[in-house]
């Protein structure tokens, strides 16, 4: 039984092989059968096995004319990942976002009302906000590294910005989905029901590719900038 990466045979073994590993070269003598999930498997000039090889591999055996099998090679095709693993990473990324917004709408409603309505009262400032703010912040963190008492702030301000950028991870599924009840019309205050949609959405987002992923960034943007907007308008 051998799981390693690459593996030679020369002697004999008296009864079977299996495992899985990157290459297995077979050059002695096999009294059973073999069977592996394997890249590349050869059968050398003094392979001898008595009964079958069984192989899952995305290669052909490489066979010298002078090994003997006493029974069949059989290749098989490695597993492919089963659809239903796409959705249950669906449905846990679902999950992780639904509960980490609703976490934050039990704990304080209020502070997750503000940001939402400011954002939503001026999408474009924003988004603006959330896509300047950023960068603005990363660049004086950047030149404050150059001094040693400048580090000590640069790591604050690098920690604040990443615990910001947390939060409005946490906040764009509500900000998503109560643009989306204003869009169709649907006047209802900030709820469970406009977290669930926001987080439908970005789970959906996950799937897409290149287009989700922006479409993820601009969520979170959307949300940095009401958030950094409603703290500045609070401590005016």
């Amino acid at each position: 039984v051998v799981y390693g990466g690459n593996v030679t045979i020369t002697r004999s073994v008296g009864g079977d092989v299996v495992g899985v590993m990157e290459s297995l070269v077979i050059d002695g003598s096999v009294g059973g059968q073999v069977d592996v999930d394997v890249t590349q498997l050869t059968l050398g000039q003094t392979a001898s096995i008595t009964e079958a090889v069984l192989y899952t591999s995305h290669n052909l055996v490489s066979q010298s004319i002078n090994s003997n099998v006493g029974g069949e090679i059989v290749r098989s095709d490695p597993a492919t990942p089963l659809e239903s693993n796409s959705g249950r990473m669906m449905i846990m990324a679902l999950l992780v976002t639904l509960f980490t917004t609703l976490v934050w709408y039990l704990c304080s409603p209020k502070t997750l009302t503000i940001v939402v309505s400011q954002t939503g009262n001026h999408l474009l400032r924003s988004a603006f906000i959330g896509t300047i703010a950023p960068v603005v912040l990363f660049i004086v963190a950047l030149i404050l590294f150059v001094s040693q008492l400048g580090s000590y702030v640069a790591f604050v301000l690098l920690a604040g910005l990443i615990t910001l950028m947390l939060l409005a991870g946490a906040a764009a599924p509500a900000v998503i989905g109560r643009l989306i009840l204003q869009i169709v019309g649907y006047p209802a205050p900030l709820g469970p029901l406009s977290i669930v949609i926001g987080s439908l959405l970005l789970t959906v987002f996950l799937y897409v590719p290149l287009l989700g992923l922006s479409l993820i960034t601009a969520s979170i943007l959307l949300g940095l900038g009401g958030m950094l907007e409603a703290l500045f308008k609070n401590n005016k």
